[in-house]
């Protein structure tokens, strides 16, 4: 059995998205501070899937190699301001933190946070490193009010919507990350706010 107390302060966070995607570039780059438990089994097999993690990460200035997902983060950013149109607005420059165990090739994420101008997103998930599956779900806070990120008659009608996930002066969704890592899907999870509010009623 090999045991570590592993500390990394200025630290790349491409070398290290190296070891858990399969890909030759990394989806994204930018420094990163962690602090991990190390310890790795003795035993035949892959090492992540005998490798044990349990720790905790900062990522500074993160940026996505994918031009694709830049463009959403970038669109996600200007809604989240409720500047659906302006060009000049938006960020696909984020702060990316959380904690994180890798267990028998799963990483579960918990406290996960993603944020960029006008938004935040906190996750709770997991990430599959052999087959690359994502299940995330957690909640997407934006300055905006939901009218604000659509225009025309799409922004009308979604005025009727605004005080339902109006909270504290934010526009609060739901949502879940699912698929893959190449082909990850996003969407509302509707499903999981009606929990909470029969959840909210029996307290």
């Amino acid at each position: 059995m090999i045991t570590l107390d592993v500390t990394v302060d200025q630290g790349r966070l491409e070398d290290l998205m190296r070891l858990a995607v399969k890909s030759d570039k990394p989806p994204m780059t930018g420094a990163i501070k962690f602090h991990t438990m190390f310890n790795l089994p003795p035993g035949k097999g892959d090492l992540s899937d005998r490798l044990n993690l349990n720790g905790k990460f900062d990522v500074a200035q993160g940026q996505f190699s994918s031009p694709e997902v830049t463009g959403k983060i970038e669109t996600l950013s200007r809604k989240a301001q409720g500047q659906p149109e302006n060009q000049d607005a938006g960020s696909s420059i984020s702060a990316l933190r959380g904690s994180f165990v890798l267990d028998n090739g799963v990483i579960a994420f918990r406290g996960l946070t993603f944020s960029v101008t006008g938004a935040e997103v906190a996750l709770n998930g997991k990430y599959a490193l052999e087959k690359e599956d994502l299940d995330f779900h957690g909640k997407l806070r934006m300055e905006a009010k939901l009218s604000q990120t659509m225009t025309g008659v799409k922004s009308f009608l979604l005025k009727a919507f605004d005080p339902f996930f109006r909270k504290n002066g934010h526009t609060e969704l739901p949502i879940k990350i699912t698929g893959t890592r190449a082909h990850p899907s996003f969407g509302l999870d509707l499903r999981r706010k009606e929990k909470e509010k029969e959840k909210e009623k029996g307290e």
